[in-house]
């Protein structure tokens, strides 16, 4: 979603003045989706310890696993690698945003959002 907001604003800024380009919005809309993602991330370090528990202490499990791993579609990562990626994509946010803040002048519309 965030990634065709952006492209959506890039092109309109395009078709006009690319200094009139409006990004803001576009994380203003995706604050209210991440929220969801609170129980994720508090539950994220007992998730990964169960997973853990049941890998060393279910065969079965521990087999499944170990083949899902080998498939291309798994890209050499192990399930707990994609457990933690919406953590860690999660706190790039921060970050970028700032980022972006730094670099947008305080005169540019964008500012204010990007700043909220």
């Amino acid at each position: 979603e965030l990634l065709k907001d952006l492209s959506a604003a890039a092109a309109a800024a395009a078709a006009q003045r690319p200094s009139d380009a409006a990004i803001g919005p576009c994380f203003r809309r995706l604050a209210d989706y991440l929220k969801m993602y609170s129980a994720y991330c508090t539950n994220q370090d007992a998730a990964a310890d169960t997973l853990k528990l049941h890998y060393h202490t279910n065969a079965k499990l521990r087999d499944f696993l170990d083949a899902q791993f080998l498939r291309p579609e798994a890209r050499g990562q192990p399930l707990a690698s994609y457990l933690i990626k919406p953590v860690q994509r999660l706190c790039k946010y921060p970050l970028l945003l700032r980022e972006l803040l730094n670099r947008t002048p305080a005169s540019h519309a964008d500012h204010e959002a990007l700043s909220n």
